[in-house]
């Protein structure tokens, strides 16, 4: 795994945190969470692995001795996902004790997670009375019709979902959302927010498309903060938000300072 990547790829990966149990890299839009394939993949993970790869080689001179062993530490194990369009922090460990240790964390909804969103509002008032942030609990349930795979609000067989939001800038037509789900299900930020009327720009299947404003659905998962108490090491990540994200704010008239505020 991680030997068909590409150099330029794997030179490219933006590193948010390292330390000896996990790495944190700022995924692109577009680049899969987890390997399709063992053998030729250009995923988040693989390109992960790779650079380990890379460093290991270079610890040995250029050549990886006879008796190092190939195993956990060049076996990815991604913490949590993001789905292939989203952007941003995403946690890869390094071994099986250390990935428990993360997706506990996850499971247990210790880790704090914030998303940046970008909607239209044409069908919610910003402007007049209207709140500008709440909670939305709603249950969600995964659906396939065999055309394709879908997630939508169900109080029948649905299954606990919950996300804080927060409206940061706005104008009449769009705005910029800040969430903070407290649970993890499939597509919760994507659903949630088009169920109140605030649909992600560029998402096809649940917002609105928005070709010339942005090609991939405008959702960044900004920063992440383990908790303290078991990963004191770990420092609150950031990561910076995308150029294609920054250009679609600025194309539909939305001002937000992304580095002054720094996820917070």
């Amino acid at each position: 795994m991680g030997l068909a990547c590409e150099t330029e790829d794997v030179e490219a990966l933006e590193i948010l945190h390292e330390d000896e149990e996990m790495t944190c890299v700022n995924k692109r839009a577009g680049t899969a969470s987890t390997p399709e394939s063992r053998v030729a993949d250009s995923s988040a993970a693989s390109l992960v692995v790779a650079r380990w790869r890379r460093r290991l080689v270079d610890a040995h001179d250029g050549a990886l001795a006879s008796n190092v062993v190939l195993g956990a530490s060049l076996v990815p194990y991604v913490a949590h996902r993001l789905d292939l369009e989203t952007s941003g922090a995403l946690v890869v460990c390094k071994n099986a004790k250390a990935a428990a240790r993360a997706q506990g964390a996850f499971e247990r909804r210790e880790v704090e997670k914030t998303y940046l969103a970008l909607c239209r509002c044409d069908e919610f008032d910003v402007s007049g009375g209207g709140a500008s942030s709440g909670t939305i609990d709603l249950a969600l349930a995964k659906r396939d019709d065999g055309a394709r795979f879908f997630v939508e609000t169900s109080s029948a067989d649905g299954k606990p979902a919950s996300t804080e939001w927060t409206i940061v800038a706005r104008n009449r037509r769009h705005a910029l959302v800040r969430c903070r789900p407290k649970t993890g299900r499939t597509h919760q930020i994507r659903v949630h927010l088009a169920a109140i009327g605030l649909p992600i720009v560029g998402d096809a299947a649940y917002g609105c498309l928005d070709a010339d404003v942005v090609d991939r659905h405008a959702l960044h998962a900004w920063t992440l903060r383990f908790p303290a108490k078991d990963f004191a090491g770990v420092p609150r990540i950031v990561a910076p938000v995308p150029d294609d994200f920054r250009r679609a704010c600025e194309r539909v008239g939305v001002d937000f300072d992304f580095d002054a505020v720094g996820g917070e």
